[in-house]
């Protein structure tokens, strides 16, 4: 050992053999065989090195070696050992390139003794701003000292490349986040799982996983992806994306990449609007190919977080990905600022509070593809609220264009008003928003879901099922034949029950859906509105054209809904007439449609049926046009009428003819009090308009709480009806119930007149005919006619008494000219009433025998 023939970093000190030998053998003990020509380094390099398999083995002293300004080479073959605690630094401005032959010639890093206890070295360090450098085909062993990363890379210019780490105290790698994606750039390309994953392996290391020093202000500047390779990242601190806006940095993760923070850990991109950054996050449909991002701690609410933020150049995305028990300190786990991010198979579990957050402009974007059944799984369950809170209050436009809200198999948490309308402006493209079956949305107290912009703005709006294929109208019809209902399988096959409520859950919470005036269209099948009517009726509905079909408004505050006379056929149109498709009203407190009757209709042919619940009217109703359109009305309707407010049907050159058409479930249409004891003003029937049932139809129209008016019912047109029942009571004494005037011609067959002061009154110029039905009960008279120049008909008629009516005059008017004493309903001269009824089941006095036939311009009604 007297002199070394080859070059060495640093020579041995010279001291006595003695102590040389003794030192020796006070070691030898301990330490493996060494080669008497071993090379000894230690201490700073500053000059080019290159260590090759030919002077093996290099030793690396306790003291350690930096590498400084200069670059190591270390050639296949090389066995590097150190000593104990010993450490390999590459500072900034230096270089290592160790390139093994993988085959026949790896390189090795181990400890020093043959037999090492883990942890024997310390590391090898690759500082911030080293230059190109490489550890490629070599074997790492034995190092991470108190807890250190056997290799810890700090400078995207150092690559790890088809390395085994075995036998480390601890993790056996660390990379700073700055050079993850750089350092692994070569190893993670590598597609095939089962090749890349032995690129960067691990063996019987202290703890299997990837340490990712995230502390910095910003993590990742440029492009980079982080791969996996079988093994977790855990990150340290939250990573940063952040770069100029003409670098605008994105961090991928690729499939299988598992993400574990500490505490203080989380993702952010972008930090201004020079300073944007993105995350794309690509796993694989295969549940084992999903990338993961959750905490080091399996306890919600142990990491921070995932912050999409708005300073974004490109869509932010989050594709076959699983993100689990973040939102620290309740801060919900993924907050979307990002208008265009984009997510697809995302599932969130373990939330401390909200696994998601985000503004009501990007649910569209964000969600739509996560609706079911497009899910593999859930995207939100098991957090500690269970909801995707949506942030709108402070959003002047929600749904500025076209979006999607689709069922999450959560609901939404809506914190203010939603106001779709274009933002193009009035003469602009209409907005649009469509709200898919299952779909539950719980809005803020006071909070409203506004369609259109009365300022101008447009909008469309529908919720419920996708349009179904022509088709299907063969379901429908039969739905029409036999009355059926949706079953519950039914309801499901179609995606569920859309459901738009409080999030008190208490009724009156929340204003309801307000459809301004300047809503292009709207369409609501199979939807649960509920709870809301804070300031008017749940939903207020203007001059829009559209349907209500199989829906439920529940807990209103008020009315559930309101709509104008002009498009009284949104809820009450011919789509009611199947009885699968009317709405349900449950627990409201006024359980009935609001129709505000300012206005005339503009159809020229329009079907009224009943939407599942009464009507009332908010005011005179004048129900015509000026087109005279054709009402066909089925029976089943209840119309109800506010104190001293009038039903016409028609008025002047305003006019329409109304059809009554039976129903299996119901024959009769009712005009009733909105207010119990407070009379309303009844029915008219204007000039040349017309009240008549259908062919083959027996339809009853029913009145009943008038009395502030003419008459109950008013004819200066025509009617001809099977089945009037005019019923007076406390607050109608003294009111007429059927009253013809001048021009007027009525026909009705079994008129039921109780409890009122006239019957039935015909004024000069009008024709009457009635004929098996009724007349009791009136305190003045059964039938008035004041019109001497015609009779007026009242056949097979029950008048209270079997002796017939009350006619007390003897006159000869051509009518009757007898007289007839008896305990009935009393009839003025001019009035007709032979054949009358002897009991209440109109049997005809002197049996079947007989017959009379009552004529009017418009029929001829035959009479037994």
């Amino acid at each position: 050992m007297a002199s070394l023939p080859r070059h060495v970093m640093h020579r041995l000190p010279r001291r006595p053999l003695l102590v040389v030998a003794s030192a020796a053998l006070a070691t030898i003990a301990a330490l493996a065989p060494r080669p008497a020509l071993a090379l000894d380094h230690c201490g700073q390099v500053t000059t080019n090195q290159t260590w090759s398999s030919a002077d093996n083995p290099h030793d690396i002293c306790a003291e350690g070696v930096s590498i400084r300004n200069s670059t190591l080479r270390v050639l296949p073959g090389a066995l590097v050992r150190f000593h104990e605690g010993a450490n390999l630094v590459i500072e900034s401005g230096a270089g290592m390139v160790a390139v093994g032959d993988a085959q026949n010639a790896p390189i090795r890093f181990l400890a020093l003794p043959r037999t090492p206890t883990r942890g024997y070295w310390g590391q090898i360090r690759f500082d911030s701003g080293a230059i190109t450098s490489t550890i490629e085909a070599a074997f790492v062993s034995y190092g991470g000292r108190d807890g250190k990363p056997m290799v810890e890379v700090r400078s995207p210019a150092a690559e790890i490349f088809n390395v085994t780490f075995i036998q480390s105290a601890d993790v056996p790698l660390l990379f700073s986040a700055e050079a993850l994606g750089p350092s692994t750039f070569r190893a993670g390309s590598n597609t095939v799982r089962t090749q890349r994953c032995p690129l960067i392996a691990f063996s019987d290391v202290g703890k299997n996983a990837i340490r990712v020093d995230a502390t910095a202000d910003v993590d990742v500047a440029v492009d980079a992806t982080w791969a996996n390779f079988c093994t977790p990242y855990l990150v340290e601190g939250t990573v940063t994306i952040a770069g100029p806006t003409d670098i605008a940095p994105t961090l991928t993760l690729s499939q299988g990449t598992q993400l574990k923070f500490d505490a203080a850990g989380g993702i952010v991109t972008g930090l201004s609007a020079d300073l944007p950054g993105h995350l794309v996050t690509s796993g694989q449909v295969d549940v084992l190919e999903h990338v993961l991002i959750t905490g080091q701690v399996e306890e919600p609410g142990s990491w921070g977080g995932i912050h999409l933020s708005e300073f974004s150049t490109i869509d932010n995305s989050l594709i076959n990905t699983d993100v689990k028990y973040g939102g620290r300190d309740g801060v919900p786990m993924i907050r979307v600022r990002d208008i265009h991010a984009y997510a697809l198979d995302l599932t969130m579990r373990h939330a401390k509070a909200y696994p998601l957050e985000l503004p009501s402009t990007a649910v569209d974007s964000f969600l739509g593809s996560m609706v079911a059944p497009k899910n593999v799984q859930p995207p939100i369950k098991d957090n500690g609220i269970d909801r995707a809170l949506v942030l709108a209050k402070d959003i002047p436009l929600d749904v500025p264009r076209s979006a999607i809200w689709g069922d999450i198999e959560a609901p939404y948490e809506i914190d203010g008003d939603v106001m779709v309308a274009s933002v193009d402006g009035k003469d602009g493209t209409p907005a649009s928003l469509r709200i898919l079956p299952g779909a539950h949305l719980l809005f803020a107290d006071g909070a409203a879901l506004r369609i259109g912009d009365p300022s101008g703005p447009r909008a469309r709006f529908a919720a419920g099922p996708v349009p179904v294929p022509p088709s299907a109208s063969r379901a429908a019809l039969a739905a029409s034949v036999t009355d059926a209902v949706l079953a519950p399988e039914d309801a499901a096959a179609q995606g569920g029950e859309t459901i738009l409520g409080a999030l008190s859950g208490t009724p009156g919470a929340w204003k309801g859906i307000v459809f301004a005036d300047t809503t292009v269209e709207a369409q609501l099948e199979s939807v649960r509105i509920e709870n809301g009517g804070q300031d008017g009726p749940m939903v207020q509905w203007g001059t829009v054209r559209g349907s209500i079909i199989k829906s439920t408004f529940a807990g209103s505050a008020g009315y559930p809904i309101s709509l104008p006379l002009t498009h009284i056929d949104v809820i009450a149109g011919e789509d009611q007439k199947v009885a699968a498709n009317r709405s349900r009203f449950e627990g409201n407190a006024v359980n009935r449609v609001l129709v505000r009757s300012a206005g005339e209709l503009t159809q020229r042919q329009i079907t009224l049926a009943s939407p599942g619940t009464g009507i009332e009217f908010d005011g005179d109703v004048l129900f015509a046009g000026g087109v005279t359109p054709l009402v066909d009305v089925e029976a089943g309707l209840d119309l109800y009428l506010r104190p001293g407010k009038v039903f016409k049907l028609g008025d002047g050159a305003i006019r329409a003819n109304v059809r009554l058409n039976d129903a299996r479930a119901n024959n009769r249409v009712a005009f009733l009090p909105a207010e119990p004891g407070k009379p309303h003003g009844g029915v008219q029937i204007g000039a040349g308009s017309s009240l008549r049932e259908a062919e083959d139809s027996t339809v009853a129209v029913d009145i009943s709480g008038a009395g502030a008016g003419d008459a109950f019912l008013a004819v200066d047109g025509a009617l001809e009806v099977t089945g009037l029942v005019l019923t007076g009571d406390a607050q109608s004494t003294g009111a007429t119930g059927l009253l013809v005037r001048d021009g007027g011609e009525a026909a009705v067959s079994g008129p039921r007149l109780s409890k009122l002061a006239v019957g039935a009154r015909v004024v000069e110029g009008g024709r009457l005919v009635l004929q098996r039905g009724w007349i009791t009960e009136c305190s003045q008279w059964g039938v008035r006619n004041e019109d001497s120049a015609r009779c007026t008909t009242a056949a097979l008629i029950w008048w209270g008494d079997e002796a017939g009516p009350l006619d007390a005059s003897e006159a000869e008017d051509g009518c009757m000219n007898a007289a007839n004493e008896s305990a009935g309903t009393k009839v003025t001269d001019d009035v007709d009433w032979e054949g009358f009824a002897i009991d209440t089941d109109l049997t005809p006095f002197g049996g079947v025998s007989g017959k009379k036939t009552a004529y009017l311009p418009y029929g001829v009604r035959g009479v037994r």
